[in-house]
């Protein structure tokens, strides 16, 4: 109860809806708490962008598995496929940990844990995914390089490992020394007719107050993964002799143009609306949802679409493999077509078909490209 002047009235005053003495009796003012919490409109768009995330990803695992023994698949190397996939997955999880919030005097335990996740999740299934990349593009190097030697899974193995390691040491330290939190913060306090109104805003911070600790690790994780994005193109770029069908060099350079440009659009936006906590989760949503779609997108929509247009009519899978190859055999299939020659495919060349694609447990891939070139 409250009375919003001193009076010689011993009668009380019921404090309006909405506001309380917050206990104190014979208080002189009562106070209102402003949380700002995301709405349900900006929580919805979070959902549907996960929603989105996670049914891409699963598609395309349903489409690997599916046709993991067509060539497509076999050289691209189905279980990298999945892994890819996979990450994709794991990285779009953090987009549920950002939805987690709590008012004032509520509970904060399960936001603070669900912000500790964010940067697990993230850099765990960024990482997976560009690891796996580079992975199999090593692999298909060594495979192109080298075409008579059997290449084993673990040879490539290595650099999955070797990045998620450096990434989640840095991370699981970060997160020791100096963890994110939800908590919150008084943003202004008003005062109108003996009723206080206090504003606040919940966010993920650092324990510490500081984001110094913070870009301490921060700054350590871009340059990793900078480095991890120039090592995937570098590998691209060797591979680039062989067909579109089979590696993803034109693609994931699109792909990480439009990250970039998500990046470039995204973090300034971010800055400036820092203040808003609706317009800082809408921002962190899309940056991390539009980098999983842009990576899926195209790495496996071309090739579904190669997998559905099936080689020319009398081009064997070993011819399709290098440009070059692949280009002589379309050529002389048209020259056949126009000579009216009647040879196709024997069974034979069917045979050595099989040399080059992936085993179908996957554990090797024998590059037997006799007539590639």
């Amino acid at each position: 109860t409250y009375s919003p002047t001193p009076n010689g009235d011993h009668q009380c005053i019921v404090c309006p809806a909405g506001s309380s003495t917050m206990g104190e009796s014979g208080s002189v003012e009562c106070v209102r708490y402003q949380d700002n919490l995301l709405s349900d409109g900006v929580l919805s768009y979070g959902y549907i962008m996960l929603t989105l995330n996670w049914s891409m990803a699963l598609f395309f695992v349903g489409w690997v598995i599916t046709y993991r023994k067509d060539a497509v698949v076999q050289v691209a190397q189905f279980h990298y496929l999945l892994l890819i996939c996979v990450g994709s997955f794991i990285s779009a999880a953090s987009i549920l940990g950002l939805t987690f919030q709590a008012g004032t005097g509520e509970d904060t335990s399960v936001a603070s844990k669900a912000c500790k996740s964010v940067p697990f999740l993230y850099i765990f299934g960024w990482n997976l995914q560009f690891a796996s990349l580079s992975a199999k593009t090593l692999r298909l190097f060594k495979i192109v390089d080298q075409p008579f030697r059997r290449v084993g899974n673990i040879k490539s193995n290595w650099m999955v490992i070797m990045m998620l390691t450096i990434d989640m040491t840095l991370v699981t330290v970060w997160t020791i020394v100096d963890p994110l939190v939800y908590s919150r913060e008084v943003t202004g306090r008003n005062v109108d007719d003996g009723i206080v109104t206090i504003e606040s805003t919940g966010r993920c911070r650092p324990s510490s107050g500081s984001f110094k600790t913070a870009l301490e690790f921060v700054l350590p994780l871009l340059i990793t993964h900078l480095m991890m994005l120039i090592v995937t193109h570098t590998l691209l770029f060797k591979v680039r002799n062989v067909s579109t069908r089979y590696q993803e060099q034109k693609y994931i350079g699109m792909a990480s143009i439009f990250s970039f440009e998500v990046l470039l659009i995204g973090i300034p936006i971010l800055v400036a609306a820092s203040e808003s906590i609706e317009a800082s989760f809408f921002v962190m949503t899309s940056i991390i949802a539009f980098d999983n779609i842009g990576v899926l997108s195209f790495m496996f929509i071309p090739k579904i679409s190669f997998q559905r247009e099936g080689l020319e009519e009398g081009v064997r899978v070993a011819e399709s493999i290098m440009n070059e190859a692949h280009k002589r055999a379309i050529k002389r299939e048209k020259f056949r077509k126009i000579s009216g020659y009647s040879g196709g495919t024997t069974s034979a060349d069917r045979n050595k078909t099989e040399c080059i694609v992936v085993s179908h447990d996957d554990s090797t891939l024998v590059g037997n490209v006799n007539g590639i070139g």
